[in-house]
């Protein structure tokens, strides 16, 4: 509660509360009055005869708490007599006048009451309440701090309702529009403070290093700093900032410790959050002339990989288009194709490191679009929607770099293969990360052939051949086997890269072994004429099994949860025996449980993998003589997830096999 309130803003406040009296008394008045007496003092008991096919308004309060009484509300608002030295200070019986006597609720009368309210009829006209005004009339019972029993569960209900509220223009707190529509909308976050800080943090310590859209200080300075300083609690925050931070807390709750999150599971902490970005979303789509930023991007990604990573959905693979078109109308595309020149005589890739800095922001947008294209494109078995041939945007840096504003010279990627594996030959940019995505494109490259009919021996040599020659151009701390790398809370992010990368090449190398010349149908491991393809892809399948050897389990979850489709994917295709393989090169019932027991892992934080350990179900149907009926859900999965099913077939099969 304020020392000493402002009292014309309390006069403005009032007036407003009056106008809108049937409102507020919705909220905090009793269900029932007690007395015919208590009936004749509630004018919002005397209009509710009136009104009651009318649906009841949740009586909550700014931050979730349910109201029980009115004594926690009128605790918090100033008496006068505790203001005497502001003028036209009225008396308790003439503000219980106000409440009760509805004769009075002329702005006339309101005005002897309360005194004059400005120098003209426009300060009669205003009826807002700005939350800087209300903090005194409205204090809730906990603004900094939550109380030790108090848990996110308790949360849910307050947050699926401001959701509803969002989506119909009408919410609860005076920031989302009860008392001002005509504004622009506003949100308020449904945790406290606390919790806010730090989910975000978490976001920087486990999220950020494979979803690295942001720079770190300059986001504390926009969206923490000022909120934390000034007391905004996280409250009237305009649409992208909110859609930012839900789409961050849907991400970054799964890997908290606190007790305040223990009654939930990790996996599913974030549908709370991921919901109320869905509303905000459906209320920027609804605004035509709305202009697209770059953070309003950023705040869609967030929101597609949580769709992505937590289940397969329609609502997912078209938010990844939305964040394409965006990207494209933002032109992050080309955010440096006037460079393109400028590298082949030797000049500085920026001007200043402030532009640096602004362009490396872009790319990194850019980058992560173009993953959300890969993901979901390549399981499926859908065409990409971004043209290679019109990326000009370079690799990106090291944070370490970026968040110290010391720029670095990168390359572009190749648009064929030929050209692709080279990228980062002679770069100063030799980040993880930027190998990762030179690999992740030549796995798109040898995808891409695999869906071909009629491709010549020799293309599918060359991309053999680029294969190898990217493997043998990696850097030396990229070996796993010889060269082990280090995992531990500074190093985690690198060595996760390096990781993901020898995974990836392993699943192009697959994916070439699949390509198929001069032929109309397309083989897959299992297919009855790909015997050199199945033996390829055991072979492939002894990497698979290196590379997780290598890998520190504290740390698996805290990398890319799209790498756990690469497990089940046609690298891991010879996890199922297959009778045309040698005993030697059969994976060991040992080797698929360790593969197995990785993707559960990913399980523990993330839905994705709970459904990679389905489909590994849903496969086993596929490869038995007498294949058994798919239920709904496997039919789904074996849609959305084709390329890691056992033949073409898999399609046909899944759209005419249900179980009844």
């Amino acid at each position: 509660m304020l020392d000493r309130p402002d009292w014309p803003a309390a006069r403005r406040a009032l007036l407003s509360i009056f106008r809108h009296e049937d409102r507020i008394m919705q909220l905090i008045s009793p269900a029932e009055p007690s007395s015919d007496s208590d009936k004749r003092c509630s004018p919002a008991s005397a209009r509710s005869e009136g009104s009651k096919g009318s649906p009841a308004r949740s009586r909550t309060q700014d931050v979730g708490h349910r109201v029980e009484n009115t004594d926690a509300v009128e605790s918090n608002i100033p008496q006068p007599s505790k203001v005497p030295n502001f003028p036209h200070d009225p008396s308790d019986q003439q503000i219980m006048q106000l409440q009760t006597n509805e004769e009075c609720g002329s702005p006339w009368q309101f005005q002897q009451l309360c005194g004059p309210f400005g120098e003209n009829e426009s300060d009669l006209s205003q009826g807002l309440l700005p939350d800087e005004d209300l903090q005194w009339i409205f204090q809730t019972p906990v603004r900094h701090q939550d109380p030790p029993d108090v848990h996110y569960s308790e949360f849910v209900g307050q947050a699926q309702s401001e959701a509803h509220s969002a989506s119909s223009g009408f919410s609860l707190s005076p920031s989302g529009g009860l008392f001002d529509t005509s504004g622009p909308k506003t949100y308020s976050l449904t945790v406290p403070e606390d919790q806010v800080v730090h989910l975000v943090e978490l976001f920087f310590a486990r999220v950020s290093n494979f979803l690295p859209i942001f720079h770190r200080p300059r986001f504390y300075t926009t969206y923490i700093s000022q909120h934390v300083s000034e007391g905004g609690h996280f409250r009237q925050l305009d649409l992208q900032s909110a859609l930012i931070l839900n789409g961050i807390m849907s991400l970054s709750a799964r890997f908290s410790t606190s007790p305040y999150w223990s009654a939930t599971t990790p996996n599913e902490r974030g549908e709370v959050f991921a919901q109320k970005a869905k509303t905000i979303f459906a209320d920027a789509t609804s605004q035509e002339d709305r202009t697209p930023t770059l953070s309003y991007l950023q705040g869609c990604i967030l929101l597609a990989f949580y769709h992505h990573t937590n289940s397969p959905s329609s609502f997912g693979w078209m938010l990844s288009g939305v964040c394409m078109r965006l990207a494209y109308d933002l032109g992050i595309n080309y955010v440096d194709e006037d460079l393109i020149e400028r590298a082949t005589i030797d000049r500085p890739q920026w001007s200043s490191a402030e532009d640096w800095v602004e362009r490396e922001e872009k790319r990194r947008a850019f980058w992560s679009v173009w993953e959300l294209d890969a993901f979901p494109s390549t399981m499926s078995r859908r065409p990409y929607a971004i043209d290679v041939n019109k990326i000009k945007a370079l690799l990106p840096a090291s944070d370490d770099h970026w968040f110290a504003a010391e720029p670095i010279a990168s390359a572009f990627v190749g648009s064929t293969p030929a050209t692709a594996w080279k990228s980062l030959r002679g770069s100063p940019n030799q980040t993880e990360r930027a190998w990762f995505l030179v690999a992740n494109s030549l796995m798109l490259l040898a995808s891409d052939l695999v869906e071909q009919k009629g491709v010549s021996q020799q293309t599918k040599e060359e991309m053999e051949s680029v294969l190898s020659c990217f493997a043998l151009s990696l850097p030396e701390h990229f070996r796993v086997t010889s060269n082990p790398p280090v995992f531990n809370e500074q190093t985690f992010p690198s060595s996760n890269w390096i990781m993901a990368t020898n995974i990836m090449l392993t699943v192009a190398r697959s994916y070439a072994a699949l390509i198929t010349t001069c032929h109309d149908s397309i083989l897959s491991p299992t297919s009855p004429n790909s015997t050199n393809s199945r033996q390829a892809c055991v072979q492939h399948g002894h990497d698979i099994v290196r590379v997780v050897r290598a890998w520190t389990p504290d740390y698996i979850a805290y990398t890319t949860p799209f790498i756990a489709c690469s497990l089940v994917g046609p690298a891991a295709m010879h996890f199922l025996n297959h009778e045309s393989s040698s005993q030697g090169l059969q994976i060991t019932s040992v080797d698929r449980e360790l593969v197995l027991l990785t993707i559960h892992q990913f399980a523990r934080y993330w839905k994705i993998g709970s459904l990679l350990i389905d489909i590994t179900t849903t496969i086993s149907k596929f490869n038995t003589e007498s294949p058994c009926a798919l239920t709904a859900r496997e039919k789904e999965l074996a849609v959305r997830y084709a390329s890691i099913m056992p033949s073409m077939e898999t399609r046909n099969r899944a759209n005419s096999m249900a179980s009844p």
